[in-house]
This record gives C-alpha cells, sequence and structure tokens, in this order.
C-alpha cells in the first residue's frame, strides 16, 4: 500500500517527481514573500525619509481622494482613527516621530483596520490636521499633546478641550 502511494505501483496515486515540484515551488515562494518584506521595508525606510526631510509627504491625489471617501464615521469598535492617533501619542510621551507612532498604532491599534490605516497617507493626515487644530504640537519632526512639557518648551498655548466643545454653543 505505501509503495502505491510513492508510485511504484501499477496505479501511482502519487509521485516522487510531484512532491519534489511541490517542494521546490513552496521554497521559491518563501523567497518571494522575504524579497517583498525587504522590499516594503526599503520602501517604508524611504518614506520615513522623505517625511524627516520635507516635513510632510507629498501627497497622492487619488490616495487622498479613496482616503477620504472611505474614511468612516466610526471603527467596528467605536473608535474613531484620528483618535487612534493621539492615543498613541499619549501612550509614547514626549514628541515621538510620526515613524514611532505609525509602528505603535500597528503594534497596539484597538482594531485592524486601524493597524493598516497606520500604513496610509490618512495617517499623516491625521497628524496634520491635530496640529493644525491644536491637538497637538509639533516638537522639531516630533508630535506632542498640548498638556506635556513639550507645550512650554514650545511656549504654544493650546485649549486642551476636545473637539465638540471647540464649538461655540
Amino acid at each position: 500500500m505505501v509503495n502505491a502511494m510513492w508510485g511504484t505501483s501499477d496505479r501511482p496515486l502519487l509521485t516522487l517527481a510531484q512532491v519534489r515540484a511541490w517542494q521546490a515551488r513552496r521554497r521559491e515562494i518563501g523567497g518571494a514573500i522575504q524579497a517583498l518584506r525587504d522590499e516594503d521595508a526599503d520602501i517604508e525606510r524611504k518614506l520615513d525619509a522623505v517625511y524627516v526631510l520635507m516635513g510632510e509627504l507629498p501627497a497622492d491625489d487619488t490616495e487622498a481622494a479613496e482616503a477620504q471617501q472611505q474614511e468612516p464615521e466610526n471603527e467596528s469598535d467605536g473608535e474613531l482613527f484620528p483618535q487612534t492617533v493621539l492615543n498613541a501619542v499619549s501612550a509614547l510621551g514626549g514628541a515621538p516621530l510620526p515613524m514611532a507612532i505609525r509602528h505603535w498604532i500597528k503594534a497596539h491599534g484597538p482594531t485592524q483596520k486601524s493597524r493598516e490605516r497606520a500604513d496610509s497617507q490618512y495617517f499623516y493626515t491625521c497628524l496634520m490636521r491635530h496640529a493644525e487644530r491644536g491637538y497637538l504640537i509639533k516638537v522639531g519632526s516630533g508630535y506632542s499633546l498640548p498638556s506635556s512639557s513639550a507645550e512650554a518648551e514650545t511656549g504654544d498655548v493650546v485649549d486642551p478641550r476636545p473637539p465638540q466643545s471647540l464649538n461655540p454653543s
């Protein structure tokens, strides 16, 4: 019976050549996966360098449009991605660089969608919007919460109330 499995009987079910071909293909796939991971890491480093040099990434009009169309009213657990960004800055403390904030969200984000969004242009859009609205303070290349010691260093005084309370009633 064992011989029939390896193709030594008159009616082969599985040949040794098939097994070897599958093993070779699996090694090829593993190599391709590793090559793509390496390429992804290289591109991520390049984009981080662009952000450090330019202060922001150039906008990709199609990606920005898609992000606006897909921007949800709420995540599956009820937490918005912009709040996830603020939570990450708070958890990291100080004035973390965008790269550190993104890595924290990818590791600790509350939902799979928020972890995926950390790699999108929308992540940088959230940082810039928070800075414009005073929810984050730009300190060098990093970002800090207004209530942290970075506020004293920069001299910026920002209304710490949540966004809803900033609108006069």
